[in-house]
């Protein structure tokens, strides 16, 4: 999810399209159909856009990243603290090294 602001101040389609092009490359070719990984990118609140995604979706799962330093629980204001209290299915979180 990108901020809203940065909507207003460049040109949203080639923004989702990097964003898009960018996450797909994440996703290795062999793990794109089994099973079946969605991702889509749009602007606004991030809690709110990730929840709502899942739920358009039907998703059986939500996986959010966290920091790789963040060991202690709980996760308090952080996204993914946020998505695990509100989402209406399982929430699995990874640490991101990037």
């Amino acid at each position: 999810v990108l901020p809203s602001d940065l909507e207003a101040n460049s040109e949203p389609a080639r923004s989702l399209d990097w964003a898009e092009n960018t996450m797909a490359k994440l996703i290795r070719e062999e793990y794109r159909e089994a099973p079946k990984v969605q991702t889509s990118a749009t602007f606004g609140n991030v809690i709110r856009e990730i929840l709502f995604a899942a739920a358009v979706a039907d998703a059986d799962w939500i996986v959010v990243g966290v920091h790789a330093n963040s060991s202690r629980w709980p996760l308090t204001n952080s996204t993914a603290y946020r998505v695990l209290a509100e989402a209406n299915c399982p929430v699995l979180t990874t640490p991101h090294r990037y």
